[in-house]
């Protein structure tokens, strides 16, 4: 049997071929969910016929786990005026849950995104046909590549990383890439090398990232696991 660094490190490298082979692009991007007015909610409508949102919750309406700001909070019920809503997240959080439920608005957990079975979900449970509906999420992966599969427009919720906008998504992914061969020309790695592999992996593949992270025995949840300091010297 492999070592549990290698089997950690095979997935890795198999979940950013995935990324590299996929041309994931969504049909717009807002730099924070409340940028989707209700002026862009009318747009949407009348040029896609959209009359429904799969919105995400983390790092989409909150951040690092924390609780939903007033600000998206305010942001829900002006949309859910225009359109019908449904939560479709990969985590399962009951606070967030429970609060949904007091704005009458259904939550799908442990959706296992980016598959179609949730999307399809919620398609019925909205009344829509999948070409109706705006997926509205963070992940490329999770959210941007499951609705297109799905047939339904998609809109990135942006990160705020400025170290990630400034490098681009594909040259930081490919950056990771050479940081990982790398590994494998050594032949050997730590658990804390690893540890650190997946800190930056997080940002584009956060839940299978957070799945690594419990393996690995990584302490609390990687969300809120201090970043990698950079160090000059070993550059």
């Amino acid at each position: 049997m492999k070592p549990i660094e290698d089997i950690i490190v095979d997935k890795i490298y198999q979940l950013i071929n995935q990324v590299l082979s996929q041309v994931i692009k969504p049909d717009i991007k807002l730099k924070q969910v409340t940028e989707l007015t209700a002026e862009k909610i009318l747009e949407m409508k009348r040029k896609y016929g959209i009359e429904g949102i799969i919105l995400d919750v983390d790092e989409t309406l909150r951040r690092n786990m924390k609780p939903i700001p007033e600000i998206n909070k305010k942001w829900i019920e002006t949309a859910k005026q225009q359109l019908k809503i449904i939560v479709v997240s990969n985590g399962l959080d009951r606070k967030v849950e429970q609060y949904l439920r007091t704005e009458g608005i259904e939550y799908i957990g442990c959706a296992n995104k980016p598959l179609k079975g949730n999307f399809k979900k919620a398609c019925k449970k909205m009344s829509i046909q999948p070409e109706q509906v705006l997926v509205v999420g963070d992940s490329l992966l999770d959210d941007i590549l499951g609705g297109k599969r799905s047939n339904m427009k998609t809109a990135l919720v942006e990160e705020v990383s400025e170290d990630i906008e400034n490098m681009k998504f594909n040259t930081a992914i490919a950056a990771l890439m050479t940081l990982l061969n790398e590994i494998y020309e050594v032949g050997s790695v730590t658990k804390d090398e690893v540890k650190t592999f997946v800190k930056l992996l997080d940002p584009f593949a956060p839940h299978v990232a957070e799945e690594v992270w419990e393996k690995i025995g990584g302490e609390g949840l990687l969300a809120v696991a201090q970043w990698p300091a950079y160090d000059e010297a070993k550059t």
